[in-house]
């Protein structure tokens, strides 16, 4: 939903469902139309999808936006586009409310050439990170590709992602909605079992991970044709040109993900995106660390009287780098004492030495994972009394009930802005040292 296209449309200026005035026209695909729009009743910028007007009359059109409200409706996380609102017009036409976002798709960078493999892990690691819990929910995108990946700008986070379009979005538990021997997507990024005219599953997903990171590694698609059934037929026969072939100083690692993601037999790819998750984590910390793009005033340090007192200290415990690279910033020109570790035993073992005054910790790393380190933690009388807050991508309702549950005073959701991590920890640190003066008195 990115910048006004151009000219005159006659839908601009009409208000839909009374609440929804359409002020520009920011972009189409074939089945439908984006506008910007406002909420007149509460003054918010929000997008609206229509169907183009020559196919309002197609039914199975119409469900398929129905089929783009539920799926993206159903997994909620920073990392896929918000859906707030879906109804029907008195003219019988079906509208999709969602957040207004402003940025560059993929397809456009990826018009300048490769990308370095820093950037593109990031990227991609992104779009896995939202992949693994929509599939946990049973949802596969199933038309994965860089005209469906939004780079935006989140808080101080550059190259932030949103994953748009869940409108061939399969629901794994209703099976009716993608009728066996269907062929929907988009062919340069199909996987072969899709040309087969099989079932999607959560592998194939991962296929179109494996094309997008290729085409971020080397600047073209692994098979490309103007012909479309001779195309399908290459994802379907072909062999995978080498990576290394395109670009002979790309690291081993990253082929060898590259190769796993792309293999024909779906039974050899990754199990699902947790297992890729945990390769691609284990990338980054092959790679150079770069910070996350933080803008100079953000982390000048916060005024006097919001610096704590007594320097509290910090343990970060998360595998994401570059996230650890930023709090340890803001974090220290903000007065505190910070010590990080890059997963879960090396957390819980520098919690019991160091006894740090709270504990910052990621939901998805490698064994044990952020749930089972603030369990061991509660189990140790050392550590039991530790402030504990999980800072992760993980946005549904159901992983903040299940982290609140799990005994953490707090679930910050990233992307994070500066004065909302520093005001929470400081409120974390408060209530404890409350609790702890209450029951001593």
């Amino acid at each position: 939903m990115g910048n006004a296209l151009e000219p005159a449309d006659p839908m601009l200026g009409r208000v839909i469902a009374g609440r929804y005035r359409l002020d520009a026209r920011v972009g189409e695909g074939a089945i439908g139309i984006v506008y910007c729009a406002r909420h007149i009743l509460i003054d918010r910028i929000v997008a609206l999808k229509l169907l183009r007007p020559e196919l309002r009359g197609e039914p199975q059109l119409r469900a398929w936006m129905l089929r783009e409200a539920r799926a993206a409706n159903r997994v909620v996380h920073s990392h896929i586009i918000d859906i707030q609102d879906i109804g029907e017009t008195e003219q019988g036409e079906i509208y999709l409310v969602m957040e207004y976002l402003t940025g560059t798709s993929l397809s456009s960078e990826l018009m300048h050439g490769p990308m370095p493999l820093l950037r593109s892990v990031d990227i991609l690691e992104q779009v896995c990170s939202a992949l693994a819990c929509a599939h946990d929910l049973g949802v596969v995108h199933r038309d994965l590709k860089s005209d469906h990946i939004l780079l935006t700008t989140s808080g101080e986070r550059k190259d932030f992602v949103k994953i748009l379009d869940f409108g061939l979005a399969h629901l794994a538990m209703d099976p009716r909605l993608a009728p066996e021997g269907a062929v929907f997507g988009t062919p340069a990024y199909m996987a072969p079992e899709l040309v087969r005219g099989e079932e999607a599953t959560p592998q194939t997903d991962l296929y179109a991970l494996g094309v997008l990171f290729f085409e971020m590694l080397t600047g073209q698609l692994p098979f490309c044709s103007d012909d479309r059934a001779k195309l399908l037929e290459m994802q379907r026969t072909a062999v995978l040109p080498s990576p290394t072939s395109l670009m002979p100083d790309l690291l081993p690692e990253a082929e060898t993900v590259v190769l796993k993601l792309l293999e024909k037999d779906r039974r050899k790819r990754y199990r699902d995106a947790n297992e890729l998750h945990q390769d691609l984590k284990a990338l980054q910390r092959c790679l150079p660390s770069s910070t996350w793009e933080i803008a100079q005033e953000s982390i000048e340090p916060p005024r006097a009287a919001a610096i704590p007192s007594a320097s509290p200290t910090v343990l970060i415990i998360d595998d994401e780098a570059n996230l650890v690279t930023a709090v340890e910033s803001i974090l220290k020109r903000a007065g505190y004492l910070v010590h990080s570790a890059r997963n879960g035993a090396e957390g819980l073992r520098m919690a019991q030495e160091r006894k740090p005054d709270i504990v910052l910790c990621d939901v998805m790393m490698p064994p044990p994972n952020g749930f089972k380190v603030r369990e061991q933690l509660e189990k140790d009388p050392i550590t039991a009394s530790i402030p504990f807050v999980f800072l992760t991508a993980r946005a549904s309702q159901t992983d903040k009930l299940r982290g609140l549950e799990a005994g953490a005073d707090d679930y910050i959701t990233k992307p994070f802005d500066r004065d909302e991590l520093l005001a929470r920890i400081k409120a974390v640190l408060r209530r404890t040292k409350k609790s702890t003066s209450t029951r001593g008195y």
